[in-house]
């Protein structure tokens, strides 16, 4: 066979090389354009020559001005107008509960809900983070009118032995003990529901105070700052009307006001990147609703001012100014199409952060970045890379090339070699398919995790490397060769293993489903052996469990229950039950053979792989019976064909001598002999010559109806039709023989498929038997019904001759009902109509009622 080379080890050692290089080519290239996204370069359709007409110092501008806008946002609502005093600004949480925002208000000039925090509190519980507590227990207790008051653990058993609350125990409660009940609060186990039903909590005056305690179920926060006013956050709940049973509300509340607290900490920490001389952004915000500038410009702070405050922004280049109406809007910063940057989106943001309804925000950009901020970094790294943008986006399409070439080769050669057409697996092609899967994306993730760990470790992390850092590309690259190695692993695997057709043969699942499936196969091979003669089956377990029990029996009085014994008596009974239950089940093989052998399944085997001894020789005995009657039964058959062949032969042979015979009888008819008995002679000598060819070629068609040799045209044709035709043509001899013909046949045309020619002959042969046997002066009924499915015609008469025979004998050939024989008939009429209508795909049915006779043909309809 000739070699084919591009199958060979070489070739495909070489393709591998490409694809790994088009995987390494894609991750450098893919790691720079996400390193210059990381720096703040818009790469996507940014066609600025240089940073400072570019879309991406359009989009860092917008996003610092997001930053500073949070950063006032924060800042306004941290500060409260007319007091400097921080420690007087308290937060009511009843607002955050009821959907508000984070506000700060005066603690002198309000009267809170009952639970408030300072401002102060909240920032450094904020700052140091909060947590939330597991061991720690709140106790709920419950009074009468259904109100819930807290208390943590602690406090409530300071309660127990200050004795300003105790128990009161019933009769049912007498066993536990107040000391077990202070160990269940100390160790902060949930104890069941139901343990404290009819046990009440009493003051010191023993009046009712709670009639039910139980564990508060919800995680709680570790309480760093109390609340305005109160030791802590529980006091505050039960003494306030508003707050009192609503703890879970008041923890939610905590902890969306330590995020709002949180956020605006750090937005007040990057406003801070914005303070003049740190950034090259200079920022106005003119908040005209309450009077107040925010810049990092001191010399723009006056509110009476701002207007010549803008006008200096303005001179400046690259500036945005955005104002309440879109209409006022306007900027000098142009992206790379020379259009400004979209400044009904500014605007839409800047009132999103809700700072004020009327306000006016100018920022300019100094584009001599005479500070070293991050826009001073990313027009250095947009100067110098931009440029680089299109290499890397031609090299990741070049690896996309490579990538599929090598790919497409690869899938084609996978399990071929050079010389031969056969799928050769390896060994790790042949465990699981599953597994392999499972192995294979492990192991990558694994990879990767180590191959982070270790830059994390020596280098920083990936979203800081700058963009002339080799450390970057050699980690893509390693990434990019490791990444390659595991997806040609597990690809070409799966390749070779769908090749090979083993994909699914190699399943887990396939494997788990065969071994429910054969489970399944012994489980009903089990209820099909109790479903046949289940009583003594059924009786037979019984005996044998019984059986069980007093072995066991036995063993506990005798043996004194030795493990030993019993394990030796479990063996042997399982291997006696499985002895005789093979016993059974090939004692029940042989009755099924004899009683399908018997029933007529000649050829039928017992299987005898499962046997043993007697019961395999006696199955073998029973098999050879069977052959034995199947080769008396195909001897029989044989003969009955021979018959059928002799009769066609020698009915064909009697045709030609008397054919000869009419036609020289026809030849002496025309000799005009005056003599009447010769004429009387010749008269008698053509009507038997004519009966004899009749009854001949009834013979001969009785045998090929019989035997299926008949070849049919078969069409779609109207039943009603065709009997209202043959109907036409026994009117004279039903006149004749003085019979009425009573007809009951549909108006509507009845489709049938059958073989015209044929159906005629059915017909013809059933009107003829009528013609001949029915009594003179009686009626015939024809009448026809349909179901839908099918359509059955039926024709009735009463026999001129008593019918002691069965209607099933009237069929077999050469039987008539005119047991005399003093009739014209052959006895084949309805044996050929029989055989006719059964071969066109009908039924041929006759019934008998003393003299009453009655043919019944059915047909589907089309």
């Amino acid at each position: 066979m000739e070699k084919k080379w591009y199958r060979t080890s070489v070739v495909k050692v070489l393709l591998m090389v490409i694809f790994t290089v088009s995987v390494v080519l894609a991750a450098i290239g893919g790691s720079f354009l996400i390193a210059m996204v990381q720096q703040g370069i818009y790469i996507w359709g940014d066609a600025g020559k240089t940073y400072l007409d570019s879309e991406s110092l359009a989009q860092n501008v917008f996003s610092s001005s997001l930053h500073i806008l949070e950063g006032i946002q924060a800042e306004k609502k941290r500060s409260l107008a007319g007091t400097e005093d921080s420690s007087a600004l308290v937060v009511d949480l009843e607002k955050i509960r009821d959907g508000g925002k984070l506000t700060y208000e005066s603690l002198n000039d309000k009267e809170f809900s009952g639970l408030g925090y300072l401002k102060d509190d909240l920032n450094n519980w904020a700052s140091s983070g909060w947590e939330c507590s597991v061991g720690k227990t709140i106790v709920v207790c419950c009074t009468e009118d259904g109100e819930e008051y807290y208390y943590y653990s602690d406090a409530f058993l300071r309660m127990m032995d200050q004795e300003k609350i105790q128990f009161q125990w019933d009769a049912e409660s007498d066993e536990a003990s107040e000391e077990y009940i202070r160990e269940l609060i100390r160790d902060g186990d949930l104890w069941p529901s139901s343990f404290f039903d009819g046990l009440t909590v009493n003051d010191l005056e023993r009046h009712v105070k709670y009639v039910n305690i139980y564990h508060y179920p919800d995680t709680l926060i570790v309480e760093k700052y109390s609340p305005v006013g109160e030791e802590c956050l529980l006091d505050a709940v039960n003494n306030s009307d508003v707050w009192r049973g609503r703890l879970s509300d008041a923890y939610a509340s905590l902890e969306r006001t330590l995020d709002e607290v949180s956020a605006d900490l750090a937005a007040a920490s990057n406003l801070k990147q914005y303070q003049e001389g740190n950034t090259n952004l200079t920022y106005l915000y003119v908040d005209k609703d309450a009077g107040k500038v925010y810049t990092n410009n001191g010399e723009y702070e006056s509110y009476g001012n701002y207007e010549e405050s803008l006008k200096r922004i303005k001179e400046n280049e690259g500036y945005v100014l955005i104002q309440t109406k879109l209409a006022d809007c306007e900027s000098d910063l142009r992206v790379g199409s020379g259009e400004s940057p979209d400044l009904e989106a500014w605007q839409h943001t800047l009132e999103g952060q809700e700072i004020s309804e009327d306000f006016v925000f100018a920022v300019s950009v100094d584009k001599n970045f005479p500070v070293q901020d991050s826009l001073a970094k990313t027009n250095a790294n947009y100067n110098q890379f931009m440029g680089l943008r299109s290499a890397a986006v031609r090299v990741i399409g070049l690896a996309a090339v490579l990538f599929l070439f090598s790919v497409i080769w690869l899938t084609f050669a996978a399990g071929r070699r050079a010389d031969d057409e056969v799928v050769h697996l390896n060994s790790f092609d042949r465990i699981f398919t599953e597994a392999a899967a499972i192995g294979v994306f492990f192991a990558w993730i694994c990879g990767i995790a180590l191959g982070a760990e270790f830059v994390n470790s020596f280098v920083d992390p990936l979203y800081s490397f700058s963009l002339d850092s080799a450390e970057l590309f050699v980690f893509a690259g390693i990434l990019g060769s490791f990444t390659a190695l595991m997806f040609l692993w597990g690809y070409m695997s799966l390749v070779r293993r769908i090749k090979a057709k083993t994909l699914w043969k190699n399943s887990f699942l396939r494997w788990t489903l065969g071994v429910v499936r054969k489970m399944c196969s012994k489980l009903g091979e089990l209820l099909e052996f109790f479903s046949h003669n289940t009583g003594s089956r059924i009786k037979m377990v019984l005996l044998m469990g019984g059986f069980l029990i007093l072995q066991f029996f036995i063993n506990g009085l005798i043996f004194s229950g030795s493990a030993f014994f019993l394990l030796v008596l479990t063996v042997v009974d399982c291997g006696a039950m499985l002895y005789f239950i093979r016993k059974a089940e090939g004692r029940e093989q042989i009755l099924e053979g004899l009683k399908r052998i018997s029933e007529g399944e000649l050829q039928y085997k017992i299987p005898t792989d499962r046997l043993r001894g007697e019961q395999k020789m006696m199955a073998e005995y029973i098999n050879h019976i069977g052959e034995g009657l199947d080769a008396a039964v195909e001897s029989s058959l044989k003969n009955e064909r021979m018959k059928t062949e002799l009769i066609t032969n020698v009915s064909h042979d009697i045709k030609t001598p008397l054919t000869s015979i009419i036609n020289y009888v026809d030849l002496l008819k025309r000799e005009n002999f005056t003599d009447p008995k010769i004429c009387g002679y010749l008269d008698i000598l053509d009507e038997k010559a004519h009966r004899l060819k009749v009854l001949t070629e009834d013979v001969v068609e009785a045998s090929k109806a019989s035997s299926g040799a008949i070849s049919l045209e078969m069409t779609d044709l109207n039943l009603i039709e065709m009997l209202h035709q043959v109907m036409g043509e026994f009117d004279e001899k039903f006149q004749e023989r003085q019979l009425s013909l009573m007809v009951h046949l549909t108006d509507e045309a009845i489709m049938i498929r059958a073989d015209g020619r044929r159906l005629w002959r059915v017909l013809e042969n059933i009107f003829n038997n009528v013609v001949k046997y029915a009594m003179e002066g009686t009626r015939v009924y024809a009448e026809t019904a349909s179901d839908g499915e099918k359509v059955t015609f039926s024709l009735k008469n009463i026999s001129a001759q008593p019918l002691n025979i069965s209607a099933e004998e009237l069929t077999e050939r050469f039987i008539r009902g005119d047991s005399s024989r003093n009739t014209e008939g052959s006895g084949l009429g309805l044996s050929i109509a029989r055989s006719l209508t059964e071969l066109q795909g009908g039924g041929f049915k006759l019934y008998l009622d003393g003299d009453l006779f009655k043919v019944l043909i059915t047909f589907p309809l089309v």
